[in-house]
């Protein structure tokens, strides 16, 4: 898919993209595919996760976040609800959090939250 052309990101390959357009006509997206069976290993995720969502998301609005998550119910969720106005943003939307404009304002929340919950076991001091 001729992602970048479209403002969209990076070109996808067409077999992701057919995979995704399957999912999206699914009433539970992709825990209705029938050869992932995503809704069980969901349940079975203990990991911690973040999962940011962003006040002008047309998709990734509240309830479908809720509804994405709720499978994973043993996992260590936690959530954070951006608004665009608290970070001095005009836009965020689906895909803008991605953006270099938006980085100096909004990567230091993940990378904060990978610094606490991923620490270099590597490090010697």
């Amino acid at each position: 898919m001729p992602a970048r052309r479209l403002g969209l990101g990076e070109d996808l390959p067409a077999p992701a993209m057919l995979q995704w357009g399957r999912w999206s006509a699914m009433p539970e997206y992709f825990y209705d595919d029938p050869e992932w069976d995503a809704r069980q290993r969901a349940g079975k995720i203990t990991l911690p996760i973040l999962v940011l969502g962003f006040d002008d998301d047309p998709w990734a609005n509240t309830e479908a976040i809720s509804r994405l998550l709720a499978p994973a119910q043993n996992a260590k969720i936690e959530r954070r609800e951006i608004r665009r106005a608290d970070y001095g943003l005009s836009s965020i939307g689906h895909m803008g959090f991605f953006r270099t404009r938006n980085a100096e304002k909004l990567w230091p929340l993940v990378a904060q939250w990978l610094e606490r919950h991923c620490p270099d076991k590597r490090r010697t001091t």
